[in-house]
């Protein structure tokens, strides 16, 4: 079921409601202050996409491993991924992918990684 427009408030901030109650991981590690909003993501597979509002307005998806993202979330990604510096990495069930407006060095990536 894709994520309903933000245009309908009540249906989209249950949606979002929905997604943060899958308890998408986010790193327990990060160089600043980390808050965290659910900007999208497909309750049947799994798939969120959330904004972190650190530095570099950086994004995490998780998305499932083996299979393309639903139309939506291909979407979403899509408009995010112009401008930011991408990392991709996978664990036995999840594809992450990591964008960042600003380079992360590696040893901060790896440090970023294992703190899930």
């Amino acid at each position: 079921m894709p994520m309903p427009s933000w245009l309908d408030q009540p249906a989209n901030s249950q949606y979002k409601r929905q997604l943060r109650a899958l308890g998408a991981a986010t790193p327990h590690w990060w160089p600043g202050e980390m808050i965290v909003d659910v900007v999208g993501g497909d309750l049947e597979c799994g798939a969120v996409i959330s904004h972190l509002p650190v530095s570099g307005h950086t994004y995490l998806a998780r998305l499932p491993r083996d299979q393309d993202p639903p139309e939506g979330v291909a979407a979403t990604l899509a408009e995010i991924q112009r401008g930011h510096y991408q990392h991709e990495w996978s664990d036995g069930e999840w594809r992450w992918m990591l964008l960042t407006r600003e380079a992360l060095t590696a040893e901060d990536l790896e440090r970023i990684k294992s703190s899930f």
